[in-house]
């Protein structure tokens, strides 16, 4: 039952060599005017051994999307950056 929703949070993220609402992503919410709904695409940072990360409020994207391993980044994948290292660069963004 979706049909009262006015805010909608869309991830992207990687999965393997898969990239998904890469296309949706602009910095800003999206708001349809008259309508009052509102869409955000955040974005989902994954690692295998050391989890996962929702970064939201993104004006640029934080690179990598995802580090280490198959299922997460690619294939061989070594682990290249910390979660502590995106939410460092997350909230650098977010303060401009």
């Amino acid at each position: 039952m979706g049909e009262y929703l006015r805010v909608v949070n869309l991830l992207r993220t990687q999965w393997g060599a898969l990239f998904t609402n890469t296309e949706d992503f602009s910095g800003r919410p999206s708001v349809v005017e008259g309508g009052g709904y509102v869409t955000y695409v955040g974005q989902e940072n994954r690692q295998h051994a050391l989890g996962h990360m929702v970064l939201w409020d993104l004006k640029e994207p934080v690179m990598p999307w995802c580090s280490e391993g198959p299922d997460k980044a690619e294939l061989g994948g070594a682990l290249d950056v910390t979660l502590s290292d995106w939410a460092d660069r997350a909230a650098a963004d977010a303060l401009g």
